[in-house]
């Protein structure tokens, strides 16, 4: 049986102000193995208990062969999210299961822990039993009734070490400057103070000029190779634009920040800090 291993700070996305990321408990993963009838890979109690499920920043998995022709999935296999347990948990992997079972007709020693109906990323206990070390599959239904079934990885333990961050699908961290905030001058003032410099934008057309960009030397972007960045925008910076946000006005100053997913945590705590009780972070990187 693979060793535990020690759960990345950054495997989850950032919670939103108010959303509940709490733990698991004991009891509740003692209910869940008893209502599954399995007991869950030590490496994915040790997730739960750090957090009970939710959105994966890490959730990129390389896969050492490419799936089946007629599978949707690809090489580089995308793990959306993590099933928690219990009450505290957004999707739990009890009600999962009989969901996948009951509509989707998901074989019953599949555990799903991600997926939307038309497929599923597994605990996988058809070889090893119900308490036994599972590996990580994918099932894919199909409307000819010829499902796509393969392995993804050995166990949860190999899957959770082989995540990473996908720079291609990360948003960045969104921080409102509301009444107190600093903005305009002081907001420049601020930045200038923690280390930031004003980014050369380049040429640009007047008639639809960039946001003001800042880089920050200290820590790096989730962009390879580039310094964290800082974007000063209104909440709809042009009027066929989406807004950032429904939670302020499309006028209101934002914040976007591009920072590296392992130093996100300490940027935005400095950044915040810096900027004082009218900047509010309204979500990390996702």
């Amino acid at each position: 049986m693979p060793d535990t291993p020690s759960v990345p700070s950054d495997l989850f996305v950032r919670p939103r102000p108010g959303e509940i990321a709490c733990p698991a408990t004991e009891t509740e993963i003692a209910a869940a193995e008893s209502a599954l009838g399995v007991t869950l890979p030590p490496a994915y109690k040790a997730v739960l208990l750090v957090r009970n499920g939710g959105s994966l920043l890490r959730s990129i998995f390389s896969l050492k062969v490419a799936p089946p022709k007629q599978s949707h999935a690809r090489k580089k296999y995308q793990v959306s999210s993590l099933a928690g347990v219990g009450t505290g948990a957004g999707e739990n992997i009890v009600e999962m299961r009989e969901l996948a079972g009951r509509e989707w007709d998901v074989p019953a020693m599949l555990l799903p822990l991600c997926g939307d109906g038309h497929w599923w990323c597994c605990l996988d206990y058809r070889v090893c039993g119900p308490h036994g070390e599972p590996s990580i599959a994918h099932y894919e239904t199909a409307e000819d009734g010829r499902d796509v079934d393969f392995l993804i990885a050995e166990s949860f333990h190999t899957l959770i070490k082989g995540l990473r961050v996908d720079p291609e699908s990360l948003t960045p961290a969104l921080i409102a400057l509301d009444e107190g905030a600093p903005v305009d001058a002081a907001l420049d003032a601020v930045l200038e103070r923690i280390g930031c410099k004003r980014a050369d934008m380049g040429i640009a057309n007047p008639k639809f000029p960039l946001p003001p960009r800042w880089t920050w030397g200290k820590y790096a972007s989730f962009v390879k190779g580039c310094p964290a960045g800082i974007e000063v925008w209104r909440n709809r910076w042009r009027p066929e634009s989406t807004p950032l946000t429904t939670e302020r006005s499309e006028t209101h100053p934002m914040l976007r920040v591009f920072i590296a997913a392992d130093t996100e945590q300490a940027c935005l705590n400095e950044l915040l800090g810096a900027l004082g009780r009218g900047a509010v972070l309204l979500h990390g990187l996702r």
